[in-house]
């Protein structure tokens, strides 16, 4: 969301999504508000099997290997 970023030098917050599918951030979270007060760029960031950022065709127990919280933070170290 760059409705609120004040452009280049500005901060850039990271919001990281939960157990579904990635919406836009709602101005109701703590976060929109800081970005608000700092001018912040807003980039979200969906969990890769849940939404449309799923790496696997279907959620069978053999492609459910790589849905643990350590393949999660490999993906953010990785953005």
């Amino acid at each position: 969301d760059d409705s609120q970023w004040g452009g280049e030098g500005y901060p850039v917050f990271l919001y990281i999504g939960g157990e579904g599918p990635q919406g836009p951030v709602s101005p109701h979270l703590f976060m929109y508000e800081l970005a608000t007060e700092h001018k912040a760029l807003v980039l979200a960031l969906e969990h890769r099997y849940y939404g449309e950022s799923r790496p696997v065709p279907d959620m069978s127990i053999g492609n459910l290997k790589y849905l643990t919280s350590h393949q999660a933070l490999g993906d953010l170290a990785r953005f």
